[in-house]
């Protein structure tokens, strides 16, 4: 009797678990795209004017060398990584199952930077807009809940983790909006 409870107990701590199905393989994108002007001034002018009308920090600015340096920080961060998703049994006997990003949301804080090189730059008889962007989403803890790796560092292409008190390996990688609407500005 007194082993048929110990497996009992057993069994129920085990059904606090989660199953994390991680996002689909990054997907690596063209960061750069011809411009058919080769008009630098006006094409300088249309980018810097939309990264300040979109809300970017402008941290560092040379025309000579077509290289603009900004930053976003924001607490939305859905739009601009993905981390898959978070199936966890429920008492009701429907699993819930979520975005991974707003599970974090419940146990921490968690913070998105990204810092961005948008470069232009002359390339026979047209102008080429690259942008490189580097991630770096920090979950802040509160509470009881702590994570092991509690910051993910990546950039344009690639993908990097952090890990749960459970021992979940959650991977973090970037949705490539930002660097597409960037782009997008010079049409």
């Amino acid at each position: 009797m007194k082993r048929s409870i110990i497996l009992i107990a057993i069994f129920l701590a085990s059904c606090n678990y989660v199953i994390y199905t991680p996002p689909e393989r990054l997907k690596t994108i063209v960061n750069y795209k011809h411009i058919d002007s080769n008009n630098f001034e006006n094409t300088w002018q249309t980018l810097v004017n939309n990264l300040l009308a979109n809300f970017f920090q402008i941290d560092h600015l040379d025309k000579n060398s077509g290289f603009i340096q900004i930053t976003l920080s924001t607490n939305d961060y859905a739009e601009y990584i993905e981390a898959g998703t978070i199936k966890e049994p429920t008492f009701d006997e429907n699993d819930e199952i979520s975005d991974v990003t707003k599970y974090i949301s419940r146990y921490a804080n968690p913070d998105l930077t990204m810092r961005v090189n948008v470069i232009l730059q002359n390339e026979n008889n047209r102008l080429k807009l690259t942008v490189n962007a580097k991630y770096i989403y920090t979950v802040t803890t509160r509470n009881e809940y702590q994570f092991i790796k509690p910051t993910a560092n990546f950039t344009t292409n690639s993908f990097d983790y952090i890990i749960t008190l459970r021992g979940t390996k959650v991977i973090i990688q970037p949705t490539h909006k930002l660097e597409q609407d960037i782009l997008e500005i010079v049409k």
